[in-house]
């Protein structure tokens, strides 16, 4: 391994030149036959030769998780082949013109897909503002009597209504439509959007899904990059910088429902919908009637409808605009303001991210605000409060799939359904953590109850049932959570008809862990139609000692052990009957009342890590619980290897065999209740090969994969995503198929590399661990301490992490604060923890943690280490894995013995949610189609293809999303590579922003996207953009780096010293030629190839700027290299030995030349 080590230093990272036509790296190595050494050919991304940015998108097509497929169906490669996939008519693109129907102005005129609904349309028109203040409307086709159409309807159909399009083109009319209540609220929540800027209001946090990417473009890049050393600033104002939204002042004073509401019956029946109260900023007072034709003005109640002074409009703005000169002044300036940034900054999401750090605002009042809160209000009321979720998640999975336009609408429906379930499960659970719902067994123990609200079934993460008693209690059930999401997320991505899972999601809060489930028919209560009145037929609920094997699920359960290689094996109950069971016995297969059969509890649906089992038990290690399972990818993995093995030893068989039979043999699956505590039948022999098989798998990773992702992190070239993070950290973990209580493995095994540059790595790990030790810490803390002593509690932790010596004012954290005349009384636990919390006693939990959960010794020495050293990645680690919102300030972290944290810093606590998020299948396979088109030659088909793949996601998962943005930069890499340059950068631009508002602006991930983007827009000729967008992400390296050496550091080094040469700015690329060169040092050493690289770049740069000193004597290092190398008559040698010559002729004759200018 040290070897592999020392071959891998020799390699340099992303500075290395890449294949325009592959997306693969190449070793950047010096042509010593050529003497190929200009700074054109090496050591930037920018230069002529380096062709493309890193490919950092994982691949589209996931990963199958160990599972076969349930049926033949033709290859993605067949599909191309025969190309079948042009033979769907819904995958062409339709141009559309949308005119307005009162002057026919041209409103809109763009391409859309054939699946495409009136209701897209309509949105789309909307959340662009191409309708202008209208939201309340209907669109009719001119080529049809300008009929209405319906939201419901496709352009496929619409198509076939007219024998399609005149010209290749529909028209379409836009035309007022009267208004519901809740065509209402949408409208008057679009005005307010418009005139707050775009401001993502949100229940749960502050400063919602934002991007930076405006904001960073309009910015000066200045004399930064001359200042590069004081680089870390710990005021943090490059993270909250804010593009989505601008500030607008008030477009009027006031604007509140009025006191006339609700509106009386016999007004209802005259259309009336609601009643508002204006003061324009001249200071004039209206009431305003929001009826079905839409807004008038009224003087008296009794007289409403008298017609006089009466102002009409079909919009509010438009109405006030008619009252209000001031009004259409601060209107119109929103709207230009709104208009400059682009849809996807400020398109709503349901899947965007709150940042760690916030801006802090003074809060002011505003009249304004409490109507739409009540509007708000009404709308998630109406949007969520006694929705059938369960009948209707099932009956969405129902829908045939047969047509690409069926699996659009279906993936369409099951993603919005599962958002919606998702934001009403956290309301419930804010309300469960704040005392709002009333248990269904309030006279059981507190941490016994269960809840249930808008039919959503809520749990809390402790055993009071003892279920998990002889696995670790509490510490167990917490784990069994996310395990059962995990194996909802595997059962429901198969996809097999007949199986039903639950709508989930597992949500932590202020200390909490709870489970949100849609209910099974039929449940929460026996019902005398199913045998013996128990529903449930498959699995246990005692933990094996009543075991029921119902044949109707035996079938099933076979299908789901096909697809996830479980073994079918026997199981004995407390009476020794043996029961055939797939999966584990944990697992409940029930009966709903609508027939259907749904599989819970599947925590267990991949086997035990017995070798992990085995080391703790045997060295007596504490470790909190014994729920220590394998993961999905390590048996994928698995597989893999062991089916590359048999056919290595069947080769002859395999060559012969056209037709595979002999593979029949080859069969791996898991028993997923052996090492349970379960009772196995079936036999010796059989449960021992069982046992071997979930035993080679856990020996597979600890003598395979645990080796294999050391080499990962050891070698930067081997991920496309830079680990400097423990968010990338965690996710390399994962995708390799090893679980994060492997942490002190791996750093015990990377211990055993001396090499410099590994030293961020090891950190990391240690960062991690401890962010995690201290998650564990806080959601204990959390969970007992009262609500009102959460800011005290907060500040007393991170300042006896971060502070250098306990110097915490006790006074600070009084919970006997009488200042307000009232009397609370703290918990016993409350005053224990705040009297007793010191640095060295929080600490040593941490090592305690760090020992017990990650089987690693660390000291307090270099616990203090990694904290001073990366004091404000672990800030930052620790709020976003707690979910705590913290307000921008200079924290000095490690540089103080005051206090570095008040309890006023912080700002709010954030539910985290882990859910089961469908899957686009049917976006994923055309992406796979496009990939292999593209592969195979035709790129022009596979262009189509990933662009309709766009239009896909969009309209499955939403404009603003991961995977959304994740296809935007598959495209963008796609144009450049035809040389599209303006639409590689427009579409990555698009991801940019995505990711921001999706992943973060300051996650690793976003940052190579940046990077991504900055290299095309320099292809595309703005260099001081490129240059702006670097520097932004230059900051955000160094937060995440804390200036350790890192081989990606070369690339930014590199990029902006020939971007500087490049625009003649010498002075600076000789800063960045310098860096490089030092870095090459750190990272190589002086004998190596790379520095030698630098020095001819940093010669080349000299030469221009005219500074003949440095470039001779850089010149003269590297000849004097060559000669030791190959010898003083070798033909490189006498070359750089002319150049020398050469230089040295050049520069008397530049001093000549000044001296003659002087006189």
């Amino acid at each position: 391994m040290k070897n592999k080590k020392k071959n891998a230093t020799k390699k340099s990272n992303s500075t290395v030149n890449k294949v325009k036509n592959g997306i693969e790296e190449q070793e950047n190595v010096v042509d010593l036959q050529n003497k190929n050494l200009k700074p054109d050919n090496m050591d930037s991304k920018f230069n002529s030769n380096a062709s493309s940015p890193k490919n950092v998108a994982p691949q589209i097509k996931e990963k199958t998780n160990f599972k076969e497929p349930l049926e033949k169906s033709k290859t993605a490669a067949e599909l191309v082949e025969n190309e079948e996939i042009e033979q769907h008519e819904e995958l062409k693109a339709v141009n559309v013109l949308i005119k307005n129907s009162t002057d026919e102005k041209e409103l809109c005129s763009a391409k859309f897909y054939r699946f495409t609904t009136i209701q897209d349309i309509k949105q789309h028109l909307i959340d662009t503002g191409l309708s202008n203040s209208n939201t309340c409307f209907n669109l009719s086709l001119e080529e049809n009597d300008n009929k209405i159409l319906e939201d419901y309807q496709t352009f496929d159909e619409i198509s076939q209504i007219i024998n399609g399009p005149k010209d290749d083109k529909l028209v379409l009319i836009l035309s007022d439509k009267l208004y519901s209540e809740r065509e209402l609220f949408i409208h008057l929540i679009k005005m307010k959007d418009v005139l707050s800027g775009h401001q993502l209001a949100s229940n749960y946090g502050v400063d919602y899904a934002l991007s930076s990417l405006s904001s960073v473009l309009k910015s000066e890049v200045g004399d930064f990059f001359k200042n590069y050393e004081n680089l870390v600033d710990t005021d943090f104002s490059y993270l909250s910088k804010k593009a989505n939204y601008t500030f607008q002042e008030p477009a009027f004073k006031s604007l509140q429902a009025s006191k006339w509401n609700p509106p009386p019956f016999h007004r209802k029946l005259k259309g009336d919908l609601m009643y508002l109260n204006l003061i324009t900023l001249e200071g004039k007072e209206y009431d305003i009637c929001a009826c079905e034709s839409g807004f008038y003005t009224f003087k008296d109640f009794d007289l409403i409808d008298s017609k006089e002074d009466m102002v009409v409009a079909h919009e509010l703005p438009e109405l006030i605009i008619k009252l209000s000169p001031k009004f259409f002044e601060k209107f119109t300036i929103a709207k230009d303001a709104a208009a400059k940034l682009d849809i996807y900054e400020y398109i709503p999401t349901s899947c965007g991210v709150y940042p760690w750090l916030v801006e802090k605002v003074k809060h002011q009042p505003d009249s304004s605000r409490n109507l739409f809160a009540q509007i708000q209000a009404l709308d998630s009321t109406d949007a969520s409060t006694f929705r059938e979720w369960n009948d209707e998640y099932q009956t969405l999975r129902e829908l045939p799939s047969n047509t690409p336009q069926e699996k659009v609408t279906r993936d369409q429906s099951l993603s919005k359904h599962h958002s919606d379930f998702v934001e009403a499960a956290l309301k419930g659970v804010q309300s469960l953590v704040n005392g709002g719902l009333q248990p269904l067994n309030p006279s059981e123990p507190k941490n016994l109850h269960m809840f249930l609200q808008n039919n959503i079934f809520y749990s809390q993460g402790f055993d009071g049932r003892e279920q998990f008693l002889e696995l670790g209690g509490s510490e167990a059930c917490h784990v069994s959570f996310g395990k059962d999401v995990d194996g909802v997320k595997l059962l429901a991505n198969l996809d097999i008809p007949g199986i039903y899972t639950l709508a989930t999601a597992v949500i932590d809060y202020r200390g909490s862990r709870i489970v949100a489930q849609s209910i099974v028919p039929g449940i929460l209560k026996r019902d005398a139609s199913l045998p013996e009145g128990a529903p449930v037929l498959y699995g246990s609920i005692d933990g094996g000692k009543e075991i029921c094997s119902n044949e109707a699920f035996q079938e099933i359960a076979e299908t789901v052990g096909r697809a996830l290689r479980l073994e079918k094996h026997t199981v004995l109950d407390s009476k020794n009957n043996g029961h055939q069971l797939f999966t584990s016995v944990e697992t409940k297969g029930i009966l709903g009342t609508d027939n259907r059969k749904y599989f819970l509890d599947l925590f267990r649906a991949t086997p035990v890590d017995i070798c992990f089992l085995d080391k703790i038990t045997d060295e007596k290690i504490s470790y909190p619980h014994k729920l220590c399972l394998l993961r999905a990818e390590l048996l994928d993995e698995f597989y893999e290897h062991k089916l590359k093995n048999y056919l290595e030893d069947n080769k002859e068989k395999y060559e012969k065999n056209s037709d595979n039979s002999f593979l029949n043999n080859f069969s791996i699956k898991f028993n997923v209740d052996c090492f349970t505590g379960a009772k196995l039948g079936g036999g010796d022999e059989v449960v021992k090969s069982q046992e071997n098989m979930v035993k080679n798998c856990s020996i597979f990773l600890q003598d395979v994969l645990l080796k294999r992702l050391v080499d990962t992190l050891t070698t930067s070239t081997s991920h496309s995503i830079p680990i400097i993070d423990t968010n990338t950290l965690t996710r390399l973990f994962h995708r390799s198929g090893v679980n994060m209580r492997y942490l002190g493995t791996v750093l015990s095994m990377l211990n055993e590399f001396k090499d410099y540059n590994i030293t961020l790595i090891t950190d990391l790990i240690v960062e991690e661990m401890i962010s995690r030790s201290c998650k564990k810490l806080l959601r204990t803390y959390l969970s007992e301490v009262s609500s009102f002593n959460y800011q005290k509690l907060l500040a007393l932790v991170f300042n006896c992490l971060f502070a250098k010596a306990d110097h915490c004012k006790k006074a600070a954290y009084d919970l006997n604060d009488n200042s307000l005349g009232v009397k609370v009384k703290s918990n016993d636990y409350e005053k224990n923890l705040f009297n007793t919390l010191t640095s060295a006693t929080l600490k040593s939990d941490i090592l305690d943690l760090v020992k017990n959960k990650y089987l690693y010794n660390l000291n307090v020495k270099n616990l203090n280490s990694v904290i001073a050293k990366r004091s404000l990645p672990l800030l930052r680690s620790i709020c976003l894995k707690v979910g705590i919102q913290i307000y921008k300030k200079d924290y000095l972290l490690g540089k103080t013995n005051n206090e570095i944290f008040d309890e006023n810093d912080f700002c709010n606590l954030l539910p985290l949610v882990k859910h089961s998020e469908p899957r686009v299948t049917f976006g994923y396979e055309l992406m796979q189609h496009a990939q292999i088109s593209i592969s195979q030659g035709n790129t022009k088909a596979g262009m189509e293809l990933m662009v309709e793949c766009v239009n896909i996601f969009e309209q499955s998962y939403g404009h603003v999303h991961v995977e959304t943005g994740r296809v935007y930069q598959q495209l963008a890499m796609q144009y450049f590579k035809i040389d599209e340059y303006k639409l590689a950068r427009e579409h990555q631009r698009n991801c940019v922003v995505i990711f921001e508002r999706t992943l973060g602006c300051d996650d690793p991930e976003t940052l190579q996207q940046y990077v991504n983007l900055s290299f095309f827009e320099h292809i595309h000729g703005d260099i001081e953009n490129s240059l702006k967008l670097l520097k932004h992400v230059f900051k955000l390296w160094n937060l995440h780096c804390c200036n350790e050496v890192h081989q990606e550091t070369l690339s930014y080094y590199s990029t902006l010293a020939s971007m500087s040469q490049n625009i003649k700015d010498y002075e600076t690329a000789a800063k960045f030629w310098s860096l490089s060169k030092a870095l090459n040092v750190k990272l190589f050493g002086k004998a190596s190839e790379n520095y030698f690289i630098s020095l001819e770049n940093e010669s080349k740069n000299s030469i221009l700027s005219k500074d003949y000193r440095k470039a001779i004597a850089n010149e003269r290092e590297i000849l004097a290299f060559f000669e030791e190398r190959f010898g003083k008559e070798h033909k490189l040698t006498k070359e750089v030995e002319a150049k020398v010559s050469n230089l040295l002729k050049e520069a008397v004759a530049a001093r000549k030349e000044s001296l003659k200018e002087e006189k």
